[in-house]
C-alpha cells in the first residue's frame, strides 16, 4: 500500500471536519502529485498535530478535504536539536537546511558573522519553504522554525540553556575525547555552531567560548562548511537523540 500524501497546513483547525486547500498547497496536489478523488492525505500542522483525509472534491481554484481521523507517528527526536548556521553563499543554505531538517533539528538560526557573505533577508521564506518540503518528504510532524537571521551578539543574547557546542576546523578535541565512549547523561536541548566557508575567527571562537559553547573538531580532514553541518547533526543524533 503506497503512503498518503502529505502537506503543511499551519492554520489546520483540530476540529474541522472538512478541510479545504488552496493556493502553493493546492497547487502541489493537484499539479506535483496530481491527486484524484479518494486519495489520501496527511495534513499537518507544523507543532506535532496531523489528521489524515479523503480528497472529496477537486475544484479549479481549491480541493476540499473530508476529515477521516487524527494521525499519529513517531518520527520526532527526544533531542531538541538547534542549528547556529552562519549563512553560507549559494546553494550551501539550501542544503543544510534540508539535510539538517531530515535529521529530525527543531530549529534553525541563520547567523552572520565577519567573513560571511549574505543576502539573506529575502531567503528566509525560500529557507522557510525547503523545511517544509523536508518535513513532507521526511516524515516529520514538525517544521523546525527558521529563524530570523540574526548577528553573533544578538544570538548570544537570543539562546536559552542547554548543551552549547562551536564546530572550529583547528580544534583537535572530538566527541570522544569530551564525551567518551558512553554518555552518561544525555541533555535534552544542544545548540551547535557551524561557521562559513572560511570558517570561524579564533575571535568569534574565543567569544563563543566565553558564552559557554564547548569548541569541537570533526577529525583530521578538512569538510565543506555544508557537510561540516550535517556530519555534526548526524554525530549529535547519535550521541544524544535517536539514531
Amino acid at each position: 500500500m503506497s503512503q498518503p500524501f502529505r502537506i503543511v497546513l499551519p492554520a489546520l483547525a483540530p476540529e474541522a471536519r472538512e478541510i479545504v486547500i488552496k493556493d502553493n498547497n493546492f497547487r502541489y496536489l493537484r499539479d506535483v502529485l496530481r491527486c484524484r478523488i479518494g486519495d489520501k492525505i496527511v495534513v499537518l500542522d507544523g507543532k506535532g498535530h496531523a489528521v489524515i483525509a479523503g480528497v472529496s472534491r477537486i475544484g479549479r481554484r481549491d480541493l476540499v478535504l473530508k476529515k477521516e481521523g487524527d494521525y499519529t507517528i513517531d518520527s520526532e527526536s527526544p533531542l531538541k536539536l538547534v542549528l547556529l548556521q552562519v549563512i553560507l553563499k549559494g546553494d550551501g543554505m539550501d542544503l543544510v537546511i534540508r539535510k539538517s531538517t531530515e535529521l529530525g533539528v527543531s530549529g534553525i538560526y541563520p547567523v552572520v558573522t565577519g567573513r560571511a557573505q549574505v543576502r539573506y533577508t529575502r531567503r528566509l521564506e525560500h529557507w522557510r519553504r525547503i523545511a517544509e518540503e523536508a518535513v513532507r518528504q521526511s516524515g516529520r510532524l514538525i517544521l523546525p522554525e527558521i529563524h530570523d537571521v540574526l548577528s553573533l551578539d544578538e544570538l548570544f543574547l537570543k539562546i536559552e540553556d542547554g548543551e552549547r557546542i562551536i564546530f572550529y576546523e583547528h580544534e583537535a578535541s572530538g566527541f570522544r575525547d569530551v564525551y567518551g565512549p558512553k554518555v552518561e547523561k544525555r541533555p535534552g536541548k544542544v545548540y551547535y555552531m557551524v561557521g562559513p566557508e572560511g570558517g570561524f575567527t579564533e575571535d568569534e571562537v574565543e567569544r563563543a567560548v566565553q558564552e559557554g559553547f564547548r569548541p569541537l573538531g570533526l577529525g583530521r580532514r578538512t569538510l565543506r562548511a555544508e557537510t561540516a553541518s550535517v556530519a555534526a547533526a548526524t554525530l549529535l543524533q547519535f550521541l544524544f537523540g535517536d539514531l
